[in-house]
């Protein structure tokens, strides 16, 4: 048994053994009766405003009677039943109040401790918190569980309830029902644990009083049908997840009759859903902000009469299943992705989406195990390319792969182009004809063993590899280009590698292995100097490559001389100095002797003359005996 149990216990025999339980009819005194664990009543359990009533760990209290009532009367404090063993309300079709306002408003309090359990299973039996006007009903639940069998109302007529879940479960049979109170708004909120609805979520019942809200942060909540976001007329309803697990296997409503008003926030977790429709018909207004965590749409998102605005932004993200991603049979609704949001489609993409609204500004395209996305094809209403490109837009595939465009493709920071291109996940592969690299642009590769990129890159911007192997055909890298690959990335040549960068500050392979495979001849043309040594900002490798059967034609980058490569690693056709014959340069390459890099220790600190007129050799070191083949 745990401390609390065991300290409650220790409570209950001195109680007992002073004397102090007392039973009143028809109400509770603040402790339990001593003579038995169990306690059986007939109809109505109250507690005195400002009282408390504990049932501790091993007692029972049953009510077999019509009502079950926890703050009854007006008060300055609530009334309060604190449950540790076991309350079972066991007529059929009983209903349980916490805050009643039989007597104007009245406050009831309802706590739920680990191990507890607070059944209301038998028939249609409802549990209300907060009924009549003024009144309000407190649920604070940290362990134990809750079982419904009819519907779980937070606020009615005019009352107001205030739910605080941080573990146990709280599983109803039927809905969840949500009104503001007259006083106060109803706000549930979910900490941890389960809170279940196994017929529907209902948000907003009465345009008399505010705004519900439902705030879920932690713990997983789930519906089984449909959720309404303002559902009655004039109602409104706002749904705030910061976190947890948020499950619905049906619609969710945002703005359901007319004139409703329906409000998702989502700033972290993940909610998962069939569909999300916004503004079901005229009157309604719907809005949706993603600014953090994840939004699942196994269907599509829809748009009714009036539209509805949604926005993605920051970290968050919204994952698209169908093709239809996002649809509407009118030209009203908006899709704003801006400041770091994503929108991807998953597993499928080609139709995807009607006249709505579709604008990408500083956010994130993506498309994740897609065999052919169609990114640049005209579709008519349906097409990805008629979603507007604003200045930052970017465009990532996720293990997926592009429908070939046998002609250019550029990057570049303007409106109606992505200014970068996103390689990353499983096998990602991108093919086109040719692909620019403009200033301010980049190509990105990341999280991958496999990225492929076909048809040669004229780079101006920036290529990145990090975590990643990257096959490239030819890279043609201009005076403005950088490449940086980070330690352990892995550039693989198929082509040529022509190098003519000026951007020493910004460009890095010292890290990475520059691999020339494939077979034939390749170029490599380079920009290092003899004065600038083993570093970065000199354009030197991390290790340089070249698989048998392969020829690197060394060249000057810009023409201007006094050019020579600096390499960490070399592995010629698998370490074989005999492979030499596959390095042609008129000037020299210089490694790393073997005292700072063992690997070369096949070339035994030996200078090789090269064809062409130039050597490999090792980097110079005090006291290093050279040999000359």
């Amino acid at each position: 048994m745990n401390m609390i149990g065991r300290g409650w216990l220790r409570a209950r025999q001195v109680r007992q053994a002073l004397g102090l339980a007392l039973v009143g009819l028809g109400m509770l005194s603040m402790f339990p009766a001593p003579a038995s664990a169990t306690t059986t009543y007939a109809n109505y359990i109250s507690v005195s405003p400002g009282g408390t009533r504990d049932i501790l760990v091993g007692d029972e209290m049953i009510v077999t009677g019509a009502n079950a009532v926890v703050g009854y009367d007006a008060g300055p404090a609530p009334a309060t039943l604190n449950v540790y063993g076991l309350l079972d309300t066991r007529a059929p079709n009983t209903p349980f109040y916490i805050g009643h306002g039989f007597n104007g408003g009245s406050l009831g309090k309802l706590t739920i401790a680990a191990g507890a359990s607070v059944l209301n299973t038998n028939g249609n039996s409802d549990m209300y918190y907060g009924i009549k006007a003024n009144s309000r009903g407190i649920l604070e639940q940290s362990g134990g569980v809750q079982r419904i069998s009819g519907y779980l109302y937070a606020g009615l007529n005019g009352g107001s309830g205030d739910l605080t879940i941080s573990g146990g479960e709280v599983v109803c049979n039927k809905s969840l029902v949500m009104e503001a109170g007259s006083a106060e708004p109803s706000v549930v909120r979910l900490l941890g644990g389960l809170l279940e609805a196994k017929v529907s979520l209902s948000m907003g019942q009465s345009a008399t009083y505010g705004t519900p809200i439902l705030a879920v942060s932690g713990g997983v909540f789930r519906v089984t049908g449909r959720s309404y976001v303002g559902h009655n007329a004039g109602a409104s309803g706002q749904w705030l997840i910061g976190g947890g697990s948020n499950i619905c296997s049906d619609t969710i409503y945002l703005g359901y009759s007319t004139n409703t008003t329906g409000d998702l926030r989502v700033s972290g977790g993940c909610l998962d859903c069939t569909i999300i429709m916004l503004t079901y018909d005229l009157g309604r207004t719907g809005t949706m902000l993603v600014s953090g965590g994840k939004v699942v749409v196994r269907e599509y998102l829809t748009f009714g009469s009036d539209g509805g605005n949604i926005v993605v932004e920051g970290s968050g993200e919204i994952d698209l299943t169908r093709t239809n991603g996002y649809k509407t049979s009118f030209t009203y609704g908006s899709l704003t992705n801006r400041n770091g949001g994503t929108v991807r489609w998953v597993t499928i993409l080609g139709s995807n989406g009607d006249a709505v609204n579709f604008v990408n500004s500083n956010a994130t395209l993506a498309v994740r195990d897609v065999a052919s996305a169609n990114i640049t094809e005209n579709l008519g209403h349906y097409s990805f390319s008629r979603i507007t490109k604003q200045l930052d837009s970017r465009l990532a595939l996720e293990n997926s792969t592009n429908t070939l465009i046998s002609g250019g493709f550029v990057l570049q920071n303007a409106n109606g182009y992505y200014q970068s291109l996103i390689l990353r996940d499983g096998n990602p592969r991108w093919q086109s004809g040719a692909l620019a690299i403009q200033s301010s642009a980049a190509l990105v590769v990341s999280n991958t063993a496999n990225a492929v990129i076909s048809g040669q890159v004229t780079n101006a911007g920036l290529i990145s590899v990090a975590d990643a192997t990257a096959t490239f055909d030819t890279v043609r890298t201009l005076a403005s280009g950088s490449v940086r690959g980070a330690t352990g990335a892995v550039l693989r040549l198929t082509g040529s590698f022509l190098n003519a960068s000026t951007q020493g500050a910004s460009f890095d392979l010292s890290g990475c292995d520059v691999i020339f495979t494939g077979g034939g001849a390749h170029t490599n043309a380079v920009m290092g100097v003899p004065e600038g040594g083993l570093s970065a900002a000199n354009f030197a490798y991390g290790a340089l490559r070249v698989e048998a059967g392969n020829d690197v034609y060394f060249t000057d980058g810009d023409g201007g001389g006094n050019k020579c490569l600096f390499v960490g690693h070399v592995d010629l056709a698998g370490s074989d100095a005999d492979a030499v014959s596959l390095l042609h340069s008129p000037f020299d390459i210089y490694y790393q002797p073997t005292i700072r890099e063992p690997r070369n220790a096949y070339l035994n600190n030996g200078v090789y003359a090269l064809d062409g007129g130039g050597t490999l050799r090792p980097i110079p070191q005090p006291g290093t005996t050279i040999l000359i083949r």
